[in-house]
């Protein structure tokens, strides 16, 4: 899944034919592992406008690359997120934490690079 958006017609638009009903789920419920958002003016952690727009501006239209730290119990995936199409890597997390939109909280146990090869 690209993120692709379109606007098309009404017209365009016709009802899914009951064969794809049946198909498995193709997507997966994932979170981005170890930040949080910054507390808001209630002191709850809630993503800023701010942080969500710069959050779209390093994802959207891209290819990234996925590093599964955890799953919940309900196979939900914990991630790191990079993109690969910087020098070097970008990863999202950290970038929203340099940004001062978001804090790191250590959850997830993250494997130094060693430990993950081979």
């Amino acid at each position: 899944d690209y993120g692709n958006v379109e606007t098309i017609p009404e017209s365009a638009v016709y009802d899914m034919e009951p064969q794809f009903n049946r198909l498995p789920y193709q997507a997966i419920e994932c979170f981005m592992a170890n930040i949080e958002p910054l507390p808001s003016d209630g002191g709850k952690p809630r993503w800023s406008k701010t942080a969500r727009d710069v959050f779209d501006d390093l994802v959207v239209g891209k290819v990234l690359i996925a590093h599964v730290l955890s799953r919940g119990f309900d196979n939900t995936l914990y991630v790191a997120l990079f993109d690969t199409t910087t020098e070097p890597d970008t990863r999202i997390d950290y970038a929203l934490v340099e940004a001062g939109l978001a804090r790191r909280v250590n959850i997830y146990r993250e494997q130094p690079a060693k430990e993950r090869v081979g």
